[in-house]
């Protein structure tokens, strides 16, 4: 066969290390191999990229055009960043990656040519984890590719006497190390994961439940914000400096320390640190029993209070049962999880400390707040567990008022059907603890169901600055300026949790139906592709198809996603089948279709899966000029306990 000649974008990739990995451990450096090779491969196919072939460890792929070539470099880097935070030390592995355009000889399906050696000599220059590509390339892709793209000058490259300008694309989260950091906040304080010194590594959760118990202690502090613990815990046995830590959390004082418990005795070591500098401002060891626990916990605060020269805080005289207080400690740990497994062993672990006490306000609280989220995700028959969430509740109230968890285990509940009285019991809570992140957020989702969107705003904003690092508070902030009609703003949150959160579905989703608002058919396609792919969830997925054609004006896409929807509703055994289909009532809105629209959403109310926010979610006002829209966000409201 002879050889034929064309234009075409050509990719190189490498293993950092391969070589004194294969002398050192042959066999793992085989096994990462096949690893890094199973994992690229899908990628390269969902770029059109082919692969010509392997070199040692590295591919040589041939891509139809540049953009496609740099946008699977940055698939490459960021899945294989994803990979790593899940495996161990000794068994991640970083590529580096090299782009070029130009012409090359195709010969019997291998591929050669200046092109070829050019693209070669680009890949070392990157770092690792990181992508190369030549003036060519950013000629093509600049203005088109997300990601901001660095000059590296014109290097000197082996066997290429023609100066070839060689640039960098800088990852987000490259970009977020090289960006001016904000200033943090010196009444701003994040109580970092106590370090388990126990003798028994089970005991674990007795300093993660104690880490608990000193934030919500310290958030007692008028005048200081106190980072939320999902934000803190993510800290839990980093390397990172105090410094690192301040800036990413914008806190200016953190708290660490230690714990270390054996039998009934327990030696307590905190310090505080001023995180500008990495200076500390107070230390202190507290010995004694399990029984001096909330003493000690109320002594730190008056002592960060004092060294902040804070207002001292108002410490309940609360005292528990030593086995009481290991059993909520570790039924807590296991409740953060958040899945059903973990529900179940906390309950047990609540019921336990009941049998003990109880009167237990904390164990009532725990064991309400179980059940509610149980029945929310249908994990026990929803009308049982709400009733014993609701008997749980008010009779840890009845115990004692001064615990915020009661109070959000009944706004839990009542956030079902009286959302008036959800705010009353959010309130308290927030009165209780005014750094309580989950309180923010749900009085948040409050307010923009009875219509106060820019309190709602507001609330969630403060969500997400007491608890950053979760993508589910950003994506709350994104909603938040949706309902308000700030999509710039909007869209400016959204990217930035893209670029923070790439694996995270819901930043998709709403980069999908901002662009599709704005008309930019090929980014909204392209965010929903990212977005089907990461959600993994096929007919909640297909719908959000639908919505986002409609967005566009494209009625036939639109349809032919609907009637796959339903097609998928139709087949399937879950009793959620249809609350999953809820993106269809906004392409019906958008798609001015009454007929379909109105049973539609009427199911969905009479079946509690739409609260009183759908109806005031911008994409279903084509549909508000209706009587019977006005009538249904009435009934709607009524539901809910809203009254006008």
């Amino acid at each position: 066969m002879g050889s034929t000649r064309r234009l075409a974008a050509i990719m190189f990739t490498d293993m950092v290390g391969f070589t004194a990995l294969s002398q050192r451990d042959e066999s793992l450096s085989l096994e990462l191999l096949e690893t890094q090779r199973a994992m690229l491969r899908p990628i390269f196919r969902d770029h059109s990229g082919k692969e010509v072939k392997t070199i040692g460890d590295g591919f040589l792929v041939e891509f139809p055009n540049a953009l496609e070539a740099v946008r699977c470099a940055y698939e490459i880097q960021r899945t294989s960043r994803e990979a790593n935070r899940s495996r161990p030390a000794d068994r991640q592995t970083r590529l580096r990656v090299g782009v070029h355009l130009g012409d090359v000889v195709d010969a019997d399906g291998d591929i050669s040519g200046d092109a070829v050696n050019l693209a070669s000599r680009i890949e070392p220059l990157a770092e690792a984890g990181g992508v190369c590509l030549t003036r060519q390339v950013y000629d093509q892709v600049q203005n088109k590719f997300e990601l901001p793209l660095t000059s590296l000058g014109t290097p000197s490259l082996k066997n290429v006497t023609t100066p070839v300008e060689v640039f960098k694309v800088v990852m987000p989260w490259e970009e977020r190390r090289e960006d001016a950091l904000p200033e943090v906040d010196r009444n701003r304080i994040a109580i970092l994961p106590l370090a388990n010194f126990s003798p028994a590594p089970g005991d674990d959760y007795f300093a993660d439940g104690l880490t608990d118990e000193i934030i919500a202690t310290v958030s007692g502090i008028r005048g200081l914000t106190v980072i939320s613990r999902t934000s803190s815990m993510r800290y839990k046995q980093t390397t990172k400096s105090m410094t690192e830590i301040g800036r990413e959390l914008k806190a200016g004082k953190l708290l660490e320390g230690s714990v270390r418990k054996s039998g009934n005795r327990v030696r307590i070591t905190v310090q505080l640190i001023d995180s500008g500098n990495d200076s500390h401002l107070w230390s202190q060891s507290y010995d004694g029993s399990l029984d001096d626990v909330f003493e000690t916990q109320s002594d730190i605060a008056r002592k960060i209070a004092e060294a902040l020269k804070l207002p001292q805080p108002r410490v309940e005289d609360r005292s528990e049962n030593a086995e009481v207080l290991g059993l909520c400690l570790r039924a807590r740990t296991l409740w953060n999880k958040r899945t059903q497994e973990a529900s179940d062993q906390a309950m047990l672990l609540f019921e336990q400390a009941l049998k003990i006490d109880p009167n237990s306000a904390r164990a009532i609280s725990g064991l309400a707040l179980c059940y509610s989220f149980a029945a929310d995700y249908h994990w026990v028959d929803r009308a049982e567990g709400y009733a014993k969430a609701r008997a749980l509740a008010s009779r840890a109230l009845a115990l004692d008022e001064s615990v915020p968890e009661a109070h959000l285990a009944l706004a839990a509940l009542l956030m079902v059907d009286d959302y008036p009285g959800a705010e009353v019991a959010l309130k308290r809570a927030l009165a209780l603890n005014p750094s309580h992140a989950d309180a923010h957020e749900w009085y948040g989702w409050v307010c923009r169901g009875m219509g106060r969107l820019d309190e709602a705003l507001e609330e969630s904003k403060k969500a997400y600055e007491l608890d950053p690092l979760p993508p589910d508070r950003a994506w709350l902030v994104v909603i938040s300026y949706f309902y308000c009609g700030r999509n710039d703003e909007a869209s400016a949150v959204c990217t930035q949790l893209i670029q923070t959160e790439p694996g995270f579905p819901d930043a998709y989703l709403g980069r999908a139906v901002l662009t599709a608002i704005r008309g930019e058919d090929e980014e909204a396609h392209r965010a929903l592709r990212t977005y089907v792919k990461l959600a993994h969830e096929k007919i909640n997925s297909k719908s959000v198809e639908a919505r986002i054609e409609a967005h566009l004006g494209n009625r036939d896409a639109a349809y032919r996603a609907i009637d796959e929807t339903l097609a998928l509703v139709a087949a399937s055994d879950s009793p959620l089948a249809r609350a999953m289909s809820y993106q269809l009532s906004f392409a019906y809105a958008l798609l001015g279709d009454r007929d379909r629209f109105f049973p539609f959403v009427e199911y969905l109310v009479d079946h509690k899966f739409m609260a009183p926010e759908g109806l005031l979610d911008p994409s279903q006002q084509n549909m508000a000029g209706d009587p019977r829209f006005a009538a249904l966000h009435q009934r709607i409201r009524a539901a809910y306990g809203i009254r006008d």
